[in-house]
């Protein structure tokens, strides 16, 4: 096999165009972030045993799993993922070849160029490429690959876009390169892996081990907290005792916060309302052309409703007519549907969050239930579902000609649309759709239809291209009545958000004062919420979604609990933070581990009352002491395996302890969750296997699976890695 080289210098690879997009967004976030090149590297992402990685180098590196991403997946605008998750993917890469890479060049491990072609050529990505399938076979061909990469090589001094599609082939074998060696690693510790028959018997044996027992669940919960004394210096003496408990990994922030949502106030939709109730009136309206004013009859005078909506909504004109049985709005229906109530005007009311209207019965008749029709479309590059190559103004004129035809002579109808539609299931039947009901149809086609009689015939243009119609049959009348609407949209006022501003600024002047926190708070309709253990890494808050810019504040080098800010989320609402909580790396402080310490010596405290109570009376029957400490014996088969003590949930220590207890003694075991008091009455164990082949293939494909992930964890443990992700994503 030929040099690596020499196999570049005759093959290809389809790379991914690299653009600048992310790098550019995440140094304008950087930019934008106040920090000063001057004091310090603020350019650096982070440092791997030594390995300085700056963010230009670590863009280019999430730029080059975007891109990968992009092509593989078909989510090209990225609707499904985030920059965080990239930039995940990428520290992960460095990772691993800054501490495991490296380590295993040093072990002797290689992969060489025979191996690594090998790999490339059998790579989905590179299999399925249709820019290396052969024309005639369509699989995959060396030749097309080869002949891709020669010319990607020999233009790459020349060509800039070459020469970075280039360097793109070199990260894709760098990649597999490194892909590779770690197989060949977890391949080399799995196969000095093995559990010997002896053990694997011994593991057997106690897996399948069962216990029956009498115990006796005396549980923390049965005891009030109240009945227990809890002292600040007993709190204290168990923080000291156990802060190898409160180790912090991870930085973390808790912070409270109040949401404000900014919405129109009511002297907003009061001013909608005055605008739309101006067209109720005539009024004088300055005309552009003449520099006089005109006249304008009121909405209930105007002869032409479309265009009366059209110079004044904010939505388009629809004119859609409303079925009786159906109505258009409850407290309106009464009057719109009886007798002919064309002409009438009501409202303003509300159409959606957004908006308010003013109603007119433009119209009442009486329409058909159903209709039967054939159609022809003409669809056109860019229409819903079209995979036609026509211009719109191609559509449109061979739309009118058949159109023209078929007013001559209507007998070809048929014929037509067979060879012109491009409806291809309406055109096998000439165009025939069958009966359909009202809201079947796109509206515009569904408009034609109901609104004009059979035998009309016409053109109308959707989404789908232009369509001409035949109307060729109606049944069943129901009442109608059209519906114009001038809608204006419901637009916040400079004041209204102001207001909003002022009292979400309020609210944060009280952040540390919790009362009046939360008093003020509860006065403008909202509630403190609290967000606790929140990474330097998250991108969502409960209550929140997504605010990683909140999440990059409150890890600001310069916070200090106590910190208060007001900041607008992205959804139109301030929120006030009040930052509660800095736990950095090493133990955790007193002041934000004091719940769980507390409940660790109420527990302590507990499990002394009970211990002290049942010491006396141990020897007694296990019924006298259920009844002297108000409850009952429960008997049980207990396995090795399980982690369940009946009636008190998870305790997988006081499994572990009934299984070294002697048998026929009463005895006081201690868990998570209560005291017990356990008399072993047998023990069985599982009849001996004539091998335990099984048992050792299973634990085998068990601690195997898990190799990749806990040879990288303990690299990642012995290195000395300095993340700093979280200042730019």
């Amino acid at each position: 096999m030929a040099t690596l080289e020499k196999i570049r210098n005759r093959s290809g690879l389809l790379l991914i165009t690299i653009g600048l997009a992310m790098a550019a967004f995440i140094l304008m976030d950087f930019l934008g972030s106040g920090d000063s090149i001057i004091r310090g590297n603020q350019l650096m992402v982070g440092k791997i045993n030594g390995r300085t990685i700056d963010l230009p180098e670590f863009s280019e590196r999430v730029e080059r799993i975007t891109e990968n991403y992009r092509n593989t997946s078909g989510d090209v605008s990225l609707a499904n993922v985030t920059r965080k998750q990239f930039a995940e993917a990428a520290w992960e890469e460095f990772l691993r070849e800054s501490i495991l890479v490296k380590d295993l060049r040093a072990l002797g491990l290689t992969v060489n160029d025979e191996e690594l072609y090998n790999r490339i050529i059998q790579h989905p990505d590179i299999l399925q490429a249709d820019a290396f399938k052969d024309e005639v076979t369509n699989q995959f061909s060396e030749a097309r690959l080869q002949q891709y990469l020669t010319t990607l090589q020999d233009q790459r001094a020349d060509n800039p876009e070459a020469n970075r599609f280039w360097r793109q082939w070199k990260a894709f074998e760098d990649n597999m390169r490194n892909e590779s060696l770690n197989n060949k690693y977890n391949i080399a510790i799995s196969l000095g892996i093995t559990k010997p028959a002896k053990l694997a018997q011994f593991s057997f044996e106690w897996e399948n081990r069962t216990r029956n027992v009498e115990i006796i669940p005396i549980l923390f919960s049965g005891i009030a907290d109240e009945d227990v004394v809890v002292t600040e210096s007993d709190l204290n003496a168990y923080y000291k005792r156990n802060k190898d408990k409160f180790k912090v990994d991870e930085p973390y922030r808790a912070f409270e916060f109040v949401t404000l949502d900014v919405v129109p106030s009511a002297e907003d939709i009061q001013s909608v309302r005055d605008e739309l109730m101006k067209f109720t009136r005539e009024q004088l309206e300055k005309n552009r052309a003449t520099g006089n004013y005109d006249t304008v009859p009121s909405f209930a005078d105007a002869e032409d409703d479309s265009a009366f909506v059209s110079m004044r909504s904010d939505l388009p004109y629809s004119g859609r007519f409303y079925r009786e049985e159906t109505g258009f709005r409850p407290e309106y229906d009464s009057v719109i549907f009886s007798g002919d109530a064309s002409g009438y005007v009501f409202g303003p009311y509300e159409t959606n969050q957004e908006y308010l209207a003013l109603g007119k019965v433009s119209e009442v008749r009486f329409l058909p239930d159903s209709v039967e029709a054939r159609h022809i479309l003409i669809a056109y590059q860019g229409a819903e579902r079209s995979q036609s190559q026509r211009a719109p103004m191609e559509a449109k004129e061979l739309a009118d000609s058949l159109l023209a035809i078929l007013k001559d002579d209507r007998s070809q109808f048929e014929a037509l649309s067979t060879a012109n539609s491009d409806d291809a299931s309406a055109a096998q039947k000439g165009g025939d759709l069958g009966w359909f009901t009202e809201n079947t149809m796109t509206s515009a086609f569904s408009d034609y239809c109901f609104t004009n009689s059979v035998g009309d015939l016409g053109m109308v243009m959707t989404e789908f291209g232009f369509h001409i119609i035949e109307i060729t049959g109606q049944l069943g009348s129901s009442k109608t009545a059209r519906i114009s609407e001038i809608a204006r949209e419901v637009i916040i006022s400079e004041k209204t958000d102001n207001d909003v501003y002022r009292m979400a600024s309020k609210i944060a002047e009280a952040a540390n004062d919790p009362e009046r926190f939360s008093e003020l708070a509860s006065k403008a309709g909202a509630q403190v919420r609290t967000a606790t253990d929140v990474n330097r890494f998250d991108e969502t808050i409960i209550g929140l979604g997504q605010n990683r810019d909140l999440v990059r504040w409150v890890f600001e080098n310069d916070r200090s609990e106590g910190d208060v800010d007001v900041q607008r989320s992205s959804d139109n609402a301030y929120i006030v933070i009040h930052l509660t909580d800095i736990v950095n790396e090493g133990t955790a402080p007193f002041t934000s581990v004091r719940e769980e310490v507390e409940d660790a010596v109420f527990n302590e405290k507990k499990t002394q009352m009970i211990i002290e109570r049942i010491s006396g009376m141990i020897d007694n029957d296990l019924n006298t002491i259920a009844r002297e400490m108000n409850t009952t014996v429960t008997n049980s088969d207990v396995m090795f395996n399980a982690n369940n003590i009946e009636r008190a949930g998870q305790e997988p220590r006081v499994v572990g302890k009934i299984h070294g207890l002697t048998e026929n003694e009463n005895h006081i075991v201690t868990g998570d969750n209560g005291v017990y008091v356990v008399r072993v009455n047998s023990t069985t164990t599982p009849p001996r296997q004539d091998d335990y082949a099984d048992e050792q293939r299973v634990y085998l494909d068990n601690i195997r699976s898990t190799i990749p992930v806990g040879v990288m964890e303990s690299k990642r443990d012995g290195a000395k890695v300095k993340d700093r992700r979280y200042k730019f994503f």
